[in-house]
């Protein structure tokens, strides 16, 4: 639902002449993509890692967040439950790195830190500008865990790291 209408408004931002809907506009488009389509599939994926249902309030909370987007077309309402979402999705990052102590959990953490931070900006209004610096930094530093991640199969040598620093 959140990535639909996350298209659609971006599509409506762009000028394509479609009918408005509650969430057209460049804030609902990035809240709809960055927690209600990422943040939620990421959390997924933690919480099946973390394997116990209680992991799984971080991506329904950002998901109930972006479709309250939809229907209501509330930014207020929607940063507060994705936020909600947000440090959800942090304290379970928090527990992965407490159960696995590795550089690249902390990365995930620090990334789940700046989705918070970014979210935090819109309940307090900010204008769109200064969050998504936070919610780019999020999206980098994931993937960056990511690939952080994939060198315990392969050791990483001296120059690897000093050029990830």
């Amino acid at each position: 639902v959140a990535l639909g209408f996350g298209l659609w408004a971006a599509l409506w931002m762009i000028g394509w002449p479609l009918p408005l809907i509650p969430a057209s506009s460049g804030a609902s488009h990035g809240v709809l993509m960055v927690d209600g389509v990422l943040a939620s599939l990421i959390g997924i994926e933690r919480a099946v890692a973390l394997e116990r249902r209680v992991f799984y309030a971080a991506p329904l909370v950002t998901a109930l967040g972006a479709i309250s987007l939809v229907f209501t077309g509330n930014l207020t309402t929607a940063f507060s439950i994705v936020t909600v979402g947000a440090l959800l999705l942090l304290l379970n990052f928090a527990v992965i790195l407490r159960r696995q102590p590795a550089v690249h959990t902390a990365v995930h953490l620090i990334g789940a830190g700046c989705l918070v931070g970014g979210n935090l900006l819109g309940v307090l209004n900010y204008d769109i500008p200064f969050l998504i610096p936070l919610w780019g930094s999020f999206l980098v530093l994931l993937l960056a865990g990511e690939r952080l991640e994939l060198t315990r199969i392969r050791r990483m040598s001296l120059s690897g790291w000093l050029t990830f620093g």
